[in-house]
């Protein structure tokens, strides 16, 4: 059979088809939704209720709300993927095992590269189908402002990335186990180590590290939290977006990947009660938002405009983890790859 003029894959066809056909993809799907539906709810009532507090115009309070929503969800959607995309691959391999089909795949005219090409994908699809059911919801934040075509296109890559990552480490996992139970527990095991581990492993160098340099970022690279953080985000922000407070969960993070003398704190001018500014760290950068063109502008004390590579070196940490997440999913598909040799291969090269 041929798609496109190109022949199609029969494992891909099969898993999308068993994939789309169960009521396991329904349910996923369903409380996917409406857990970000209902976080979307309570970010924009909490964030409504706080609207007038601070004085603001209406572009700027409703670009406030928008920026607020949109990296919530964001960040939201990020949690989920990490729990459900090593659970529905970690069984990509190890499950055929068990049901004792994998044998009929080898010796078949499909090659391992092949075989684990259309699980792999059948995977990223469904991610891609959950990101394509929550743009509606991120659509939202998008309409309300504060966020810009490409914070969107890249806070979307940021997901999708991940759940390719991911995949390639669950397929890893289940190529390595005999039991699906086994590959799960490995898959999990990695996703936490990636969310949390990097972050404790790059905490750990600051408490050892007596000499009060600030600790290398190279481990959090792993991290996909910290490149959806960076991509979606800013350079010196502390807890505001543009002059005004927001509600992130980025936050933090992006502050750890901020060198101290290019961060701004907020703070309380005179003034303007109640209204919080930027105010300059070390002639650290200074932000605001401009309500004509509905972005953010960074200028560094000598004028020039702040740009992201500012704070990393010149290369944004975005693209820095990019590369290394790219790398480390190739290294796990090529495991998996030699992993799952036909019987053939494995005599010839014994």
């Amino acid at each position: 059979m041929r798609l496109g003029g190109r022949p199609r894959n029969p494992v891909l066809a099969r898993e999308i088809k068993e994939r789309l056909r169960t009521r396991r993809t329904t349910i996923v799907v369903t409380v996917y939704l409406a857990v970000l539906a209902l976080i979307l709810q309570v970010v924009y009532s909490g964030m409504s209720g706080a609207q007038d507090a601070f004085g603001d115009s209406l572009a700027t309070q409703s670009a406030r709300l928008g920026r607020s929503l949109f990296e919530t969800l964001l960040f939201f959607m990020l949690v989920l993927v990490c729990f459900i995309v090593p659970g529905g691959t970690a069984d990509a391999v190890s499950g055929e095992r068990e049901r004792q089909t994998l044998v009929p795949l080898q010796v078949s005219l499909l090659s391992p590269r092949s075989i684990l090409a259309g699980k792999l994908l059948s995977s990223v699809a469904f991610v891609f189908l959950l990101v394509l059911a929550t743009l509606p919801l991120l659509g939202v934040s998008f309409v309300l402002g504060g966020v810009s075509v490409g914070d969107l296109v890249r806070g979307v890559a940021a997901v999708l990335t991940t759940g390719l990552v991911l995949a390639c480490l669950a397929l890893a996992c289940s190529s390595l186990a005999r039991r699906t139970q086994g590959a799960m527990i490995l898959a999990y095991g990695l996703t936490l180590f990636l969310a949390l581990g990097t972050a404790m492993v790059y905490g750990a160098q600051q408490v050892l590290d007596d000499t009060g340099r600030r600790p290398s970022t190279a481990v959090l690279t792993l991290n996909p939290f910290f490149a959806a953080a960076d991509a979606t985000g800013r350079a010196g922000v502390d807890g505001f977006f543009g002059g005004f407070a927001t509600s992130s969960p980025f936050d933090p993070l992006r502050l750890v990947l901020v060198p101290e003398d290019q961060r701004f704190l907020g703070g309380f001018e005179e003034d303007f009660p109640g209204r919080p500014m930027p105010m300059p760290v070390d002639g650290g950068p200074v932000e605001f938002f401009d309500e004509g063109r509905g972005v953010v502008v960074g200028v560094l004390p000598d004028g020039r405009p702040l740009r992201p590579e500012d704070a990393g070196g010149g290369i944004p940490f975005w693209a820095r983890s990019a590369a290394v997440l790219g790398f480390t999913a190739g290294a796990a598909f090529l495991l998996a790859t030699r992993r799952l040799r036909t019987p053939s291969n494995r005599a010839a090269v014994g």
